[in-house]
């Protein structure tokens, strides 16, 4: 079967060939190539098939970067602003939560930002007893909203 990122079978990918069946060889001549070009054509079919798998991947992981951002809203935060931090990613024991997340909460905080590492990433003051690396991803985290 062929595959959707690559457009080829996986035989062909790897070997440059779809390897024929006993029966296919039966009943197909093969054509005769001399050997001292059998090495050369190999060569050229390999590099042929490596640069078309790496156009069909480069063009399934820009499919995939489009559908992936289609419906994202690029978060932006400043220094000194309130966060939550979401829980169901975070090992229980090293939060200070209870052990099991299903009862527990889905967001800890607000933390506040003290430095932002890239536009990605966030350095947040996380108390001494929590045993967190710093950096969170903007995927994790929400903006804390004063109560009114």
């Amino acid at each position: 079967t062929v595959n959707s990122s690559t457009k080829l079978a996986p035989l062909e990918a790897d070997l440059g060939y779809i390897p024929l069946n006993p029966l296919q060889l039966a009943a197909e001549k093969i054509a005769k190539v001399p050997p001292s070009r059998r090495g050369s054509n190999s060569l050229e079919r390999q590099a042929f098939i490596l640069l078309r798998c790496r156009e069909a991947l480069a063009q399934a992981q820009e499919r995939m970067r489009d559908v992936y951002d289609r419906n994202r809203v690029e978060q932006t935060f400043e220094v000194g602003d309130r966060l939550y931090l979401t829980t169901p990613q975070l090992d229980p024991k090293h939060t200070g939560l209870p052990n099991s997340t299903k009862f527990g909460p889905k967001w800890i905080g607000p933390y506040t930002v003290t430095r932002k590492v890239h536009n990605h990433a966030y350095n947040l003051n996380i108390q001494a007893g929590n045993k967190l690396h710093p950096v969170f991803n903007t995927g994790l985290l929400k903006p804390y909203n004063e109560p009114t």
